[in-house]
């Protein structure tokens, strides 16, 4: 055989060895060269009042549309729970939104809550973030009951009345009444020192203008020495 002949086999089966090399290359799998979505939390960290309401907003995004995206909540290291889960039926690329969470009225400073927000994509890809809401302190407790929910003009309710404060002793108890829904105005008010604890009895009289029918709301607001406040309302019907 010619050097001529062996030199071109050669050649031959070179250019075939490196063509069956080229062809087994895998191709570039497009799904993993799509980023996963951006989500941005403003606050990552803020600080409330038990039973405050504070806000956070969550901007997302995705470069194939959003599928989902759900919030969580652990409050003072407890099992996590679904808060929110919106599913995006016209698959939006930018998403700014906003969530209000309410601090647990039974929380106590150095408590605090994870919300962790979790955005899916229509690829199927994930991204969480979480905002922490540290709890500053707790409010004053306030629970009234009442011996009747009706009565005439000039008649009496009496209202049984427990406040608790475990930060900061009990300050002040205010009452105030509506009546048709009118604007409320203070009736009475105590002033209390050094009780983390009050039980006491509140008579109040129907006033004798009344009308059968008239709709009576009173307000009852405990304050605490750090002047945080809490409230609660009763309501009569003049029959």
């Amino acid at each position: 055989m010619s050097k001529s002949l062996v030199s071109v086999l050669l050649l031959v089966l070179s250019f075939g060895l490196l063509f069956n090399a080229c062809s087994k290359v895998t191709p570039p799998n497009i799904n993993t060269a799509i980023p996963g979505p951006t989500l941005v939390l403003t606050p990552s960290s803020i600080s409330g009042i038990a039973g405050d309401i504070v806000s956070i907003d969550y901007t997302s995004g995705s470069a194939v549309g959003m599928k989902d995206i759900k919030i969580e909540a652990a409050f003072n290291g407890n099992a996590s729970i679904v808060l929110k889960d919106t599913f995006f039926t016209s698959k939006p690329k930018v998403e700014d939104l906003n969530f209000n969470y309410t601090i647990p009225d039974s929380a106590a400073a150095g408590q605090k809550s994870v919300l962790t927000f979790t955005v899916t994509d229509t690829a199927g890809k994930t991204t969480s973030k979480q905002a922490t809401v540290n709890v500053t302190s707790s409010r004053p407790r306030i629970t009234v009951s009442q011996n009747n929910t009706t009565g005439h003009a000039g008649d009496s309710v009496i209202f049984t009345i427990t406040m608790k404060s475990t930060e900061a002793n009990i300050d002040s108890l205010s009452i105030s009444q509506s009546i048709n829904s009118s604007v409320f105005t203070k009736i009475a008010g105590f002033a209390y020192s050094n009780l983390s604890l009050v039980n006491t009895t509140y008579k109040y009289q129907i006033p004798n203008s009344s009308a059968v029918g008239d709709k009576i709301a009173l307000f009852f607001t405990v304050t605490n020495n750090s002047k945080i406040t809490n409230y609660t309302s009763k309501n009569i019907t003049v029959n």
